[in-house]
């Protein structure tokens, strides 16, 4: 069975919590393609770069520790902080909001 066709196993039944499903299911969906290219690749510096690339998840870094992940719907948006230059953006966003209210 492919990774989308267990993912389809958790949709909500109620449309109006997709997009949190949806949400919250990405990463899966990314280590599922990150973990086949690790097991598929003969490089063993191509395999390294994958080994990071699934670290760089901070969900797993969480459990990995421990702590349990819970997902919550929200009145908004949320907005991800991956690299330096998203903080630029999310200040931006702020700033728009307050200068509304």
């Amino acid at each position: 069975m492919k990774l989308d066709g267990f993912l389809q196993i958790l949709v909500p039944k109620d449309k109006k919590f997709f997009p949190l499903f949806e949400k919250a299911s990405g990463n899966l969906v990314e280590i599922s393609k990150v973990l086949n290219e690790l097991v598929n690749s003969p490089d063993r510096a191509v395999r390294r770069e994958h080994i990071k690339r699934i670290e760089q998840l901070e969900q797993l870094r969480w459990m990995e520790n421990g702590y349990k992940i819970r997902v919550a719907e929200t009145q908004h948006d949320s907005v991800s902080v991956d690299v330096p230059e998203d903080v630029a953006r999310v200040e931006l966003l702020l700033r728009k909001a307050a200068s509304a209210s």
